[in-house]
């Protein structure tokens, strides 16, 4: 399993459609992705600014920041 980070409003809430969160457009282009990589903490590489979403999200999933729980 992997826990991925969550993002937070001012006020503290999970964002969600819950707490009227806009949603990131999955059709937006690749430089959104590595913003919201870059806001939940993933420190995407600055190399791969430019790259295609694909690309950003295998570099997402392989990342040493994501915390790895084992089931017991």
């Amino acid at each position: 399993y992997k826990h991925l980070p969550v993002a937070r409003n001012a006020a503290g809430e999970k964002l969600s459609k819950q707490t009227n969160a806009p949603p990131v457009d999955p059709a937006g282009d690749s430089e959104t992705l590595y913003q919201v990589l870059a806001f939940l903490g993933l420190e995407p590489p600055a190399a791969l600014k430019g790259a295609t979403c694909r690309e950003l999200l295998a570099s997402a999933v392989s990342s040493p920041l994501l915390i790895h729980a084992h089931r017991l």
